[in-house]
Order: C-alpha cells, then sequence, then structure tokens
C-alpha cells in the first residue's frame, strides 16, 4: 500500500468536521472539486471507503468514524509544535492576530492600535472582526477579546473590564411612536435584535423578556447593521454602547433599564502566553480596557 499524502488527512478532517465537501472547500480556502479529489485519493491510497455521500453531505463510514479520532490526535500534535516553536521566540517582531467582536474590535480597539504600533513598530497586528469565536485550539488566532470565560483547560483568561449594553432608537421614530418610558412599553414598539443563532445571549433574553409579543423588524449578529436599522426608524435596538452613543441619528432610551453589562475577557492558549510579541499585546489590550473602567467596578482578574 502507498502511503498517504499527509496533506490528505486535512481534507478528510476539514470534510468530517464540516459535513460536506463545499465546508471544508471554505474553511481551507479552496475549491470543491479539489477536495473531492483529495478525499479520493486518500480513499484510494488506503483501500477503503472513509465517506457516505448523499443529498445532505458527507457521513462517515465506519472506517472513516475510527479514521478521525487518529487524525484528530495528528492534528493537535501539528498544532502543539507549532505552538512550541513560536514558544521560543523572544523578539518583539512579528505577527499577533487578535480575534474580537464586532463592535469591540472597530471602535474601541483598532482606534487605539496606533499607540502599540509606535511602541511596538516591528509587530504587525492582524485583526480579525467576527461574530463567531475564534477557536485559539487550532491556531486560528492568538489572543481573543471574548464575552464569556472560557472553559477549555489549556486557555488562560484575564478579565480586564465590563461591555454595557442600551436601547436605542432614532429621534424621528420616537417622535411618531407610542410612549417609551418603562420596559413593558417594548412590546408596543417594533424591535431589531439578534439572529436566531444568538438569541440565547443574556442581553438578547432580556430585550426579549420585555418585548414580549413585539414584532421584530430586523434580526442581525452585526451590531452595525442593527445600528444602521435603528438609524433609519425601524424600531428599537439593543446595541453595545460602545456602537449606540457614537451612531449618528440614534439616542439612547430607557435609560435606567438595560441588560446586565457582560464581562470582557483577553484569551491565550497557555502556550503563548509567554511568546514576547504576544505578551507586550496581551498587556497593551489590558491597559486600554483599563482606561475606560468605571471606578465603581470590580477588579480585574488576572489570570494571564
Amino acid at each position: 500500500m502507498h502511503t498517504p499524502d499527509w496533506d490528505d488527512y486535512r481534507y478528510f478532517l476539514a470534510t468530517a468536521q464540516t459535513g460536506s465537501l463545499s465546508g471544508a472547500a471554505r474553511e481551507l480556502r479552496t475549491n470543491q472539486p479539489t477536495v473531492g479529489r483529495r478525499i479520493a485519493a486518500l480513499e484510494e491510497v488506503l483501500g477503503v471507503r472513509l465517506f457516505h455521500r448523499h443529498a445532505r453531505g458527507m457521513s462517515l463510514t465506519e472506517a472513516g468514524a475510527r479514521m478521525l479520532h487518529s487524525v484528530q490526535t495528528m492534528e493537535e500534535a501539528a498544532l502543539a509544535a507549532g505552538r512550541a516553536v513560536t514558544g521560543e521566540d523572544a523578539s518583539l517582531a512579528g505577527t499577533v492576530r487578535i480575534s474580537a467582536p464586532e463592535s469591540i474590535g472597530s471602535l474601541f480597539v483598532a482606534p487605539r492600535l496606533g499607540r502599540l504600533n509606535g511602541r511596538y513598530p516591528a509587530i504587525q497586528i492582524v485583526l480579525q472582526l467576527t461574530a463567531h469565536t475564534a477557536d485559539l485550539l487550532r491556531n486560528e488566532a492568538d489572543i481573543a477579546v471574548r464575552l464569556f470565560r472560557p472553559t477549555a483547560a489549556d486557555l488562560v483568561a484575564r478579565r480586564v473590564g465590563q461591555v454595557p449594553f442600551a436601547l436605542y432608537a432614532s429621534p424621528k421614530y420616537l417622535n411618531a411612536a407610542p410612549a417609551l418610558v418603562a420596559p413593558a412599553d417594548l412590546a408596543q414598539h417594533p424591535q431589531i435584535g439578534y439572529d436566531d443563532e444568538y438569541v440565547h445571549l443574556p442581553e438578547a433574553e432580556w430585550q426579549a423578556g420585555y418585548a414580549r409579543g413585539a414584532r421584530w423588524s430586523l434580526r442581525s449578529n452585526s451590531a452595525f447593521a442593527r445600528a444602521g436599522g435603528a438609524a433609519a426608524g425601524m424600531g428599537v435596538a439593543l446595541l453595545p454602547s460602545v456602537v449606540g452613543e457614537i451612531w449618528p441619528g440614534l439616542v439612547r432610551v430607557l435609560p435606567n433599564d438595560a441588560p446586565e453589562p457582560r464581562e470582557a475577557w483577553l484569551v491565550v492558549h497557555k502556550d503563548l502566553r509567554y511568546v514576547a510579541r504576544i505578551r507586550v499585546v496581551l498587556d497593551f489590550l489590558a491597559e486600554i480596557f483599563e482606561e475606560t473602567r468605571s471606578p465603581a467596578a470590580p477588579q480585574p482578574a488576572r489570570a494571564v
């Protein structure tokens, strides 16, 4: 039997994890026919069928399921080897990838990065803005700004502050709408909130609880899209205050009522926390969050 191409295992793993050739192609940044060819080549070399092909995508055969654990172990070992090499880097130069929610990354982190660049001009920042959580165990980012504490054993985290949320609407909308003086009045107003993937978040549940029975005019995982809809007069939007307070055409409503702020955490893989360039970026991010912390707010918990 010929030895399989090591790279083919990446295609196998991505297909198994996403359940389709198209999903694997997106993850690997290639095209669907290439993924199909690599899977077929691996099956030919091994002499077994690894996937059932059906209309809904791809599912593992018994042989494929047996192989999955071994390939996942191979991937973990490769990632660990990469982190081990990176961990020896003591220079203040190179790339640091930061994953952050869209609003925090765009409106809070990015405008302050000039200070970091002035201190460490040889460090290049890649700022990944997404509603999805970057998988630090798979090296999708070096540092993550998260609104929840991670539970994975290999990740370490530092609580650095709070992210408040509030309700906003356009003055033009409010002038023509029913009175809005208490949270119970939200049921009389069209709502702008999270899409179905994020309705479980505490702030989304807070909004839905008070707005029970209301019409939802817009749902989106993008705070910028929700702000734009509210500014266009579509109703009342729940937004991070970092967005709502500066967005043109919006005013805060029910200023004495808001969901509980979310805790902000800096998260890093334990193998990377002492890499020099990552260490200074972590400290810088903690510094800028500290600058905005209210004197009455809880002291940050230091773990990284």
